[in-house]
């Protein structure tokens, strides 16, 4: 039998004690303090957060109109049209736009630019809410642009920040193929999270196949669900609204309807909407010995939309270097590979491209019969706006070595450092016509500049 292993038969075993716990210096060793200080900060933060977003759904509750916008074009533009519209028709209405320049727009008409520090985050949303919401005299209107892109966080926008009794979808086109879907089917889907239950949802999209998602997701919700055309705008009413798309028009005259407002009174507050900043926008200053004219398109993110600006768009005459200034971003290449076929020669007569997959896009470019001497590259870097103004300078000297005249096209992203870098250098110039500075204009496509022909601005 194997004997029982005792402590004394240890090694030592003399020598070996259990000394007493002393729990009081247990408690207070700096591990402890440092754990209870973190439970509690977690618990007061928790308890912060439980108060304020309780005593915000409370506000929210008593405010009557709840818009949410979302759709991949026309939300910021759709939001302006909504909240000039009921602000003619007596309503006390605050707006929250993101796109071309995130802003707020108060009930007394003022704009205010949203302030951030660092990335765009769904947070803003709720801070500004419930800054919108305070005593004593808060709005009885509130209209928000979604700026999520992911299901999952527009679906958190709308339930549990929102809370809408109006969904917009604007429409649906291929953009955010990342977060939103592959297929035009996919993204409306997507974008269908916002609808509430309940809620009325309309929507200026009428393809079958993102309709039949948009349907699908509103009948699941008891949501009703109506569908506008550009021809739902009067034709009388129509010359009253030049600058509004007639999509945008026709969802908010389906707003507006839904509320009992009058169509006169409507089109009376569109009339006066203020417009997207930079929309339409062309500065001028000098980029070394060239005279250079700078307009931003970066603002459309689709390549059909901007398939059909770039064509409209009024290009200046013979003479004049056109560059267009890509903006990528890494989070976005497949908006950037998606861009490839609006990016013609016959339209640019050289490309700079920041950064997103830069080379990948060069490389495809070039495959597709560019000149690899007119696609540059450039360092993508806040602290470096000047590396691509000497791309700039280069590339026009290979376009014509005895060029005078540059016209910059900025594209593909607005929300970027770099882009915002060079949108405030340019600024810092002269703002002008384009047709009047450049003496001239004609649409793109495959007719080149000089013919003498017009186009119209995108809208």
């Amino acid at each position: 039998m194997e004997r029982a292993l005792r402590v004394a038969d240890w090694p030592g075993a003399a020598s070996f004690a259990l000394e007493p716990i002393d729990w009081s210096a247990d408690l207070t060793s700096r591990g402890a303090i440092a754990a209870a200080a973190s439970v509690l900060y977690v618990t007061v933060m928790i308890g912060l957060w439980w108060w304020w977003t309780g005593r915000l759904a409370r506000r929210r509750a008593t405010t009557p109109i709840r818009v949410l916008v979302t759709g991949s074009r026309g939300k910021s533009s759709t939001i302006r049209a909504l909240h000039a519209a009921l602000d003619a028709a007596g309503h006390r209405a605050y707006a929250k736009t993101t796109g071309t320049a995130a802003a707020e727009i108060r009930p007394d008409g003022s704009e205010v630019s949203t302030r951030r520090l660092g990335r765009p985050s769904i947070l803003e949303v709720l801070r500004r809410l419930d800054a919108a919401l305070r005593p004593p005299n808060p709005p009885d209107t509130v209209l928000f642009e979604c700026m999520a892109v992911q299901p999952g966080l527009i679906r958190q926008v709308a339930d549990e920040m929102v809370d809408p009794n109006v969904v917009v979808i604007t429409n649906v086109q291929v953009d955010h193929l990342e977060d939103e879907g592959s297929n035009l089917t996919e993204i409306a889907a997507c974008l269908a999270e916002g609808i509430r239950p309940g809620s009325l949802v309309v929507t200026g999209e009428d393809a079958p196949g993102p309709l039949d998602a948009i349907r699908s997701t509103a009948r699941e919700r008891a949501a009703t669900l109506l569908v506008v055309r550009p021809s739902d705008v009067p034709e009388s009413l129509r010359p009253l609204i030049p600058d509004v798309h007639p999509q945008n028009a026709a969802i908010t005259l389906a707003v507006t309807r839904a509320f009992g407002i009058a169509d006169s009174l409507a089109v009376d507050g569109m009339s006066a909407a203020s417009r997207e900043p930079g929309e339409r926008e062309v500065w001028r200053r000098p980029v070394g010995d060239l005279d250079c004219a700078y307009t931003d398109l970066g603002a459309i993110n689709d390549p059909q939309s901007l398939a059909e600006a770039l064509d409209a768009f009024p290009w200046p005459g013979r003479g004049v270097v056109r560059i267009g200034l890509v903006v990528g971003r890494w989070d976005r290449p497949l908006r950037s590979l998606s861009f490839l076929g609006c990016l013609r020669p016959e339209l640019f007569d050289g490309l700079v491209l920041v950064g997103g997959p830069d080379r990948r896009v060069r490389r495809d470019l070039v495959e597709d019969g560019w000149d690899p001497h007119r696609v540059l590259t450039a360092v993508h870097r806040v602290t470096a706006p000047a590396a691509w103004r000497r791309r700039l300078t280069q590339l026009a000297r290979r376009v014509d070595p005895g060029a005078q005249q540059v016209l910059v096209v900025g594209l593909e992203n607005e929300h970027d450092q770099i882009a915002d870098r060079g949108r405030e250098w340019f600024h810092g110039g002269e703002r002008v016509q384009l047709p009047d500075a450049w003496g001239g204009r004609s649409p793109g496509g495959a007719t080149r500049a000089g013919d003498g022909s017009t186009g119209g601005m995108p809208s």
